[in-house]
């Protein structure tokens, strides 16, 4: 026969029922706490009675507290869009929330929560390294490791990770962040692929340019003495040639150096040179390119660098005196300390308010277009790149009201000899 299914009425007699039960519950509750009242006053037993229902009321409103917070602290977990996780020093994984269980493709957290932690590197050892570090960290540690999803895909991910330690300074347990950054550095390995391109073809274009560029100047020098007595006015020519030539040559080797750095190629050779004889045999043809006054006050100044690029660093703060500066320009050299120093200054207004930070970054032409001077804006930034290639560097102030770079490079030690050196033939030292 079949079942004919509960009455009507069936739901009201199910919820008397619940009611009559309550009610009985609640009578035998007063009969036994009204036995328990009457047992208190009567055997004086009664502070104690009540301090035990204090403590009951107490550790009740605790619980329920709790589980509030802890209701607020998972609801919390599973909105935050950043994949968070702890894990046992076992390689269980102890807790996640639903932004990590969807980071490597699975429905829910309890789904990844049955897999193992080692189980989502593309290299399970990966976690044995990382545990290591993490281990030997006080603090928190981040790094991009390379994972996988569930279905196998390989993604590359941010992972920041506290170790907590118990009192003896033991792991309990890891707690972490972690991003998915797979098309954060496909995008970036894209750009460093494209920059690394640009660099290779500046290095060759200029590396290329360099060779017709020196004939370019030698010749235009040839025929500017040659024609100095025969025809002064095509002298002139052939020296305008020769200075706008030996601009665009060393705009081409400010460009092969930035080129140099940016590919991660860029040497010097370190030898013993004096520093003073280098910077008057840069200055000695660019003295005729300022309309002020260029005074070089130079001191014998034994270094330890490389004198090619030194050089190029003097020709670099002397030109951008010229361009930049005021009219009175003063270079000069000396030695202390076992250092040297070239300071270039001029008395020209000097750098903007907020300019001091950038002077030394890259394209920054200031108004050389007033001074009629060709530049890409490197001079100052690979002067400093090779002064500290050379185991120095190149600073600015401001002082007195002048504007002043200074360039430090190793002085060259005294020597250790044996036997006594007349004062006229020992080399300079500082």
């Amino acid at each position: 026969m079949a079942d004919p299914g509960p009455s009507p009425d069936s739901g009201l007699v199910i919820r008397g029922r619940q009611a009559a039960t309550a009610a009985a519950f609640a009578s035998v509750l007063l009969v036994a706490t009204a036995a328990v009242v009457e047992i208190a006053l009567h055997h004086a037993v009664w502070p104690w009675v009540v301090a035990a229902a204090v403590s009951c009321l107490l550790a009740l409103s605790l619980a329920a507290a709790y589980r509030r917070h802890d209701r607020r602290y998972r609801s919390l977990l599973d909105r935050v869009p950043v994949g968070l996780y702890r894990t046992a020093p076992d390689g269980r994984i102890a807790d996640v929330n639903p932004a990590l269980a969807h980071i490597f493709g699975f429905e829910t957290p309890a789904d990844l929560l049955a897999a193992p932690a080692w189980s989502v590197y593309v290299d399970p050892a990966d976690r044995d390294r990382w545990v290591t570090q993490v281990n030997q960290a006080a603090g928190s540690v981040d790094a991009e490791i390379a994972m996988r999803r569930r279905d196998g895909t390989p993604i590359w991910v941010r992972d920041r990770v506290v170790p907590v330690r118990d009192r003896r300074g033991r792991v309990r347990y890891y707690e972490g962040q972690l991003e998915d950054v797979t098309d954060e550095k496909r995008h970036r390995e894209e750009l460093e692929a494209a920059l690394r391109s640009k660099i290779e073809l500046i290095g060759t274009v200029s590396h290329e340019l360099r060779n017709p560029l020196t004939s370019i100047v030698g010749y235009a020098h040839v025929l500017n003495e040659a024609l100095a007595a025969e025809s002064p006015e095509h002298a002139e020519m052939a020296a305008v040639v020769k200075q706008q030539a030996q601009d665009v040559a060393n705009i081409v080797e400010d460009l092969l150096t930035a080129a140099q750095a940016g590919a991660g190629t860029l040497r010097v050779v370190t030898a013993p040179f004096d520093l003073a004889e280098e910077v008057r045999r840069t200055l000695s043809g660019l003295g005729v390119r300022h309309a002020g006054t260029l005074q070089v006050e130079t001191a014998p100044a034994p270094a330890i660098g490389d004198a090619m690029r030194v050089r190029q660093i003097t020709r670099n703060l002397v030109m951008n005196a010229i361009v930049h500066g005021g009219d009175h320009i003063l270079v000069t050299t000396r030695c202390s300390a076992r250092r040297v120093r070239l300071e270039v200054g001029d008395d020209g207004p000097g750098l903007a308010p907020g300019d001091e930070a950038r002077v030394f970054e890259p394209f920054q032409h200031g108004n050389r277009e007033a001074r009629g001077h060709s530049s890409v804006g490197l001079g100052l930034t690979i002067s400093r790149q090779l002064a500290r290639l050379m185991g120095g560097d190149l600073t600015y102030r401001r002082e007195g009201g002048r504007t002043v770079f200074s360039l430090v490079l190793p002085g060259r030690p005294a020597p250790t000899r044996s036997r006594v050196i007349r004062p006229h033939t020992a080399a300079p030292v500082c």
